[in-house]
């Protein structure tokens, strides 16, 4: 028995990527108010509601011993629908996330359960996820007979070749190289590489229209054998972090699948995995095969060999340095201008260990390289020397997994970075930046300090701590923030002092910021039919909030609360019309708070017949 009835297409598969995570279920495509229906015999065991992440959810227990969860629910089917709002009007709180006893909410195989919708997500579909009885392990849905429409083949649009160590050259120089796929590409793709080599693949499953779905196999085979299998059979939320090195980091568009398994992967859907790079004597004829759920192929072909290729010169009006980050060692690149000098660079390397000088490698007459990989984790500072770099330099700090990093103190800004924090290396570089724009509505409340590589993975996440301004005042409703595109993110942080301390998950721009801005609430739309008076009127409102963030949303009759949803990715208050209004003329009051304690308040009067 499927969740939906008639045709089933997917809209996002099991196990492909998103934002640096496994996608843990399958999204079949539905518009809003398509009935959902239980799989099997079973008890719900658990109800959410949240304005964000599964939005409304159901979970079932059922008696073959899976647990499934339908998401983003528009509403609930009887009695589940009754059930869940007499709680929420006992708590007063429209999130709620209730563990149900079992059997008290019996279901049945093909019993009408739910409605599909869009809550917590910006379209309409239903999420559909299958774990084990322990709630930690999801399954392939596909292998379970919850199948969809597969009618094409995978499609692969790049490849990529990373150097596995500083001696490797690929295509002349020691760093990744990104090779398109399309209906030109001549096969055997051509690679010229000596030294170690990692292979990424960015690919897609187009169904349904536009949809693009993940792959359910992945290999990377030699003549001989087959060197990787990445099966999307088994994620677990205990290894659910692994998906940052499943996916290439330093790389976000395209996105690459890694097709081997990086240090500290523990995923189980890297089946058969080479754990490090693929050595190459002479030549090797190797083969990255995508296959899709439905066992549809596509092979491509790569032939690799050891002479060597020159490279070209780079034109460029200005002398330029460019760090470049690799799982286990950076690369140092200097191109330099027509116009400079026929001196070469010299690169000076300062730690705790002393000053050394090396000399990069010419790859090109205007092209210089420095692979270079720390000999242990600490602090180095690397700089350029060359007529026309006078001022080059940049501090990056290395830590290796499960060694030690001495804090970082620089000025009002600490970090302490967990030794079990790095997937093989963890690198960071630390600096300050001046011109940031923050609304006006909003008070900076410390310098800004960015962290680089950006999409660093890490294993644990990581505590910041950043000083408030002396001249800052008051010193109140001050969180940390991180810039996402142009705009500022609060992050969860606390307070000690002139101190807020946060964690990080990754890297990127980071400031306190105090929120002066209360939320605002526009639209304020009350609908009555006057050819049909009604108790239950539509009430609903915009609401938004420049800073922190809403942390609650509410609409008051009078003084009686009222059961009202907050739509997060469409910021919409909304009454949820499940009760009479008393008669006569009303006070409709919408309240809301932001994370900073900032409230606002809108009041309309209403006549009840």
């Amino acid at each position: 028995m499927p969740p939906l009835k008639g045709d089933l297409f997917a809209t996002s598969s099991f196990g492909e990527y998103r934002d640096g995570r496994f996608h843990m279920g399958v999204d079949y495509r539905a518009g809003i108010g398509t009935p959902v229906y239980a799989v099997d015999d079973g008890y719900v065991t658990r109800m959410r509601c949240a304005p964000w992440g599964y939005g409304r959810g159901l979970y079932i227990q059922f008696r073959s011993g899976i647990i499934g969860i339908y998401a983003h629910l528009h509403s609930f089917a009887e009695p589940y629908q009754s059930y869940l709002r007499r709680i929420q009007h006992q708590k007063q709180s429209f999130s709620v996330d209730l563990t149900i006893k079992e059997n008290e909410l019996p279901v049945k195989k093909g019993d009408l359960i739910a409605y599909a919708g869009q809550s917590g997500t910006n379209a309409p579909h239903l999420h559909f996820e299958l774990r084990t009885k322990d709630g930690i392990t999801c399954l392939n849905p596909w292998e379970l007979g919850f199948r969809w429409i597969d009618r094409n083949k995978p499609q692969v649009s790049s490849i990529l070749v990373i150097p596995g160590n500083t001696n490797t050259t690929i295509n002349g120089c020691c760093l990744p190289l990104e090779i398109p796929v399309n209906e030109k590409t001549t096969y055997p793709i051509l690679i010229h590489a000596q030294g170690a080599l990692g292979f990424g693949i960015s690919t897609i499953d187009p169904e349904s229209g536009s949809c693009k779905l993940g792959p359910y196999r992945i290999s990377l085979k030699t003549a001989e054998a087959t060197l990787t299998t990445i099966q999307q059979d088994r994620i677990d939320y205990n290894t659910y972090r692994d998906a940052v090195v499943a996916f290439y980091p330093y790389i976000s568009n395209p996105i690459y699948w890694t097709l081997w398994q990086w240090q500290g992967n523990q995923s189980p859907n890297y089946k058969q995995a080479r754990k490090g790079c693929l050595p190459i004597d002479s030549e090797e004829h190797i083969q990255i095969e995508v296959e899709d759920f439905n066992k549809n192929k596509i092979q491509v072909p790569i032939y690799i060999t050891d002479r060597v290729k020159n490279i070209p010169s780079k034109k460029t009006e200005k002398s330029e340095v460019f760090v470049h980050y690799l799982p286990d060692f950076i690369v140092i690149e200097i191109i330099l201008s027509s116009t400079a000098s026929k001196e070469l660079p010299i690169i000076n390397i300062t730690s705790e260990q002393g000053t050394s000088s090396l000399n990069p490698i010419q790859r090109a007459t205007n092209v210089y390289e420095l692979p270079w990989e720390p000999p242990s984790s600490g602090k180095y500072t690397f700089h350029v020397l060359h007529p026309t770099l006078p001022n080059w330099e940049k501090t990056i700090y290395a830590l290796k997994a499960n060694d030690k990093l001495n804090p970082i103190a620089l000025d009002g800004f600490y970090i302490n970075i967990p030794s079990n924090a790095p997937y093989g290396i963890l690198w960071l570089s630390i600096s300050p930046l001046s011109h940031q724009k923050i609304p006006k509505e909003l008070t900076l409340a410390s310098k800004i300090w960015k962290i680089e590589p950006y999409n660093m993975p890490m294993a644990e996440p990581v505590p910041i701590k950043l000083q408030i301004l002396d001249n800052i005042q008051p010193k109140e409703r001050i969180h940390l923030y991180r810039k996402t595109g142009s705009s500022w993110s609060r992050m969860d942080s606390s307070q000690n002092g002139n101190f807020v301390t946060g964690s990080i998950s990754d890297w990127g721009i980071f400031a306190l910021i105090r929120d002066d801005a209360p939320p605002q609430i526009t639209n304020i739309t009350i609908n009555k039919d006057t050819k049909q008076p009604t108790k239950r009127p539509s009430l609903s409102a915009s609401i938004s909030d420049i800073g922190s963030g809403i942390a609650k949303a509410e609409i008051f009759c009078n003084q009686k609360w009222l059961l009202a949803e907050y739509d997060g990715p469409r910021g919409i208050l909304r009454w949820e019309q499940d009760e009479d209004l008393p008669s006569g003329n009303q006070t409709i009051t919408f309240v809301v708070t932001d994370y900073a304690g900032l409230t606002k308040k809108e009041c309309r009067t209403l006549s009840v017949p």
